[in-house]
């Protein structure tokens, strides 16, 4: 599977004053990783980020190069901000949720599929992994060792559940 270049890390939700600067909503893993990225990518458009600061509430308050009034902020408002893969830094062992949607999972022992990942939200404290089984229903999966046992990018998320966690299963999809 050909991983993004390009990944949302913000989506642009207001202005900040008249010399355009722009509030930013977080989607990286913290506004501190989103306030150090050089460089986003809005409308196709690259611009470079001059300043940054981080404010109450996981937002980011940026200076872009090229947007200098109200007027520029403003056109921009509403839209994703995207950045480089290698300008996002990840943890050893972690994986851009773009890269495990849609990867099988399967029982670490016997090998059987229950289904596919079909979203990751961070409700609470750890991440739920919505699995879409072939029913078509959907079964919500702590992201925890004691039941996320491997996650391979190109074979799919290994785990262990309680027996009869996702009832009858298919070898596969």
């Amino acid at each position: 599977m050909e991983k993004k270049q390009f990944l949302e890390a913000a989506k642009v939700v207001n202005t900040h004053g008249v010399m355009g600067e722009i509030k930013l909503e977080c989607r990286c893993d913290s506004a501190e990783i989103l306030r150090n990225i050089p460089a986003l990518f809005i409308g196709g458009k690259e611009y470079k980020v001059t300043r940054a600061r981080v404010i109450p509430g996981d937002f980011v308050l940026a200076k872009l190069d090229g947007i200098n009034d109200l007027d520029d902020a403003l056109k921009l408002k509403g839209k994703l901000a995207l950045a480089r893969r290698e300008d996002i830094p990840k943890k050893d062992g972690a994986h851009f949720i773009c890269d495990i949607l849609g990867l099988p999972v399967i029982d670490e022992k016997s090998g059987a599929v229950y289904g596919i990942l079909d979203d990751v939200q961070t409700p609470a404290v750890q991440e739920l992994y919505y699995v879409k089984t072939p029913s078509g229903d959907t079964v919500m999966i702590p992201n925890v060792p004691e039941f996320i046992k491997k996650i391979d990018e190109e074979r799919g998320i290994f785990i262990s559940v309680i027996d009869g966690f996702f009832g009858e299963v298919d070898d596969e999809i």
